[in-house]
């Protein structure tokens, strides 16, 4: 098990700031801590840097406007984007809801009917719940599929294991000790940018592999229109 206080050890082995054989002083891994949990956070704003898509399942509580988030309507860990959401009908089939932005949600004229399946969606990152607005109300007792790009946990403690997959832990390690090389006074080698940009690349493209875009047009540009 590498804990997160390993990685912290060895990113300041790899720019020089201890040997070894050597433990960290606590300030230096308080301060690199720190670092890890600012770097982790920018991190999560890049899709493709996300380990992976969370599926989640909720009850669609017969409401048309949800909150998500810790403590929100939809109780969970607050969402950066939203990929899909579908509504299993109880017999196990899955009825797409088609995102459009939220202008477009806006000039649905009436969205207060009671509908099985809302056509429509939009999705607003707000802080701390996100929002989620559908184009009909939900009837209660449909559950709702949500795949979503979640926040890289960046609450870690030193004693813990970072909960990521294997190949992460060569790239966050490199990646910190790129990170806090210039406030321990240390110049970032040739060698260590090259290794972290190879692991970065790849880790990028292998995520990029496995996750097809969802291609979504806005209702206001399928209507037809006089041509001039």
């Amino acid at each position: 098990m590498v804990t997160v206080k390993r990685i912290i050890g060895l990113a300041l082995q790899e720019i020089g700031v201890i040997g070894a054989r050597e433990e960290p002083t606590a300030e230096d891994v308080a301060d690199a801590l720190d670092y890890l949990r600012m770097m982790l956070a920018a991190w999560s704003v890049d899709n493709l840097l996300v380990p992976a898509v969370t599926r989640e399942t909720f009850d669609s509580l017969g409401q048309r406007i949800f909150t998500i988030g810790a403590g929100g309507d939809f109780d969970t860990q607050r969402p950066l984007a939203i990929s899909t959401i579908t509504i299993d009908d109880g017999s196990g089939t899955e009825h797409k809801v088609d995102y459009v932005a939220e202008n477009v949600l806006d000039g649905i004229p009436t969205k207060d009917n009671v509908a099985d399946y809302p056509r429509y969606y939009h999705y607003s990152p707000d802080y701390p719940l996100g929002r989620i607005q559908f184009s009909a109300i939900m009837k209660p007792g449909y559950r709702v599929y949500i795949r979503s790009h979640k926040p890289i946990d960046e609450s870690l403690t030193l004693t813990e294991s970072m909960s990521l997959p294997d190949n992460y832990k060569r790239l966050v390690l490199l990646g910190l000790a790129i990170e806090i090389s210039n406030s321990f006074g240390k110049a970032v080698s040739q060698e260590l940018a090259t290794k972290f940009q190879y692991s970065y690349t790849t880790t990028k493209r292998s995520n990029a592999a496995t996750r097809v875009p969802m291609l979504s047009v806005d209702e206001a540009m399928q209507q037809p229109r006089p041509y001039d």
